[in-house]
């Protein structure tokens, strides 16, 4: 278990970027829950774009931070 912020998506944007680009992931959604530990759940999904180097869509819900 690895100990995790609160979701803001961008780490999720590059961690499925990255496995594009490496044709580890080819197409569908990858789903992460980040920030359980922290009291906070996050789910966030990424999908990437076929072309290597091009965005990632992101959706989710997030965390509200006071």
């Amino acid at each position: 278990m690895l100990l995790e912020d609160l979701a803001t998506g961008a780490a999720a944007a590059a961690f499925a970027g990255t496995l594009r680009d490496l044709r580890t992931l080819e197409s569908g959604t990858i789903t992460i829950i980040q920030g359980e530990d922290m009291g906070q759940p996050c789910r966030i999904e990424v999908e990437p774009t076929p072309e290597r180097g091009a965005p990632v869509h992101v959706r989710g819900t997030s965390s509200v931070i006071s």
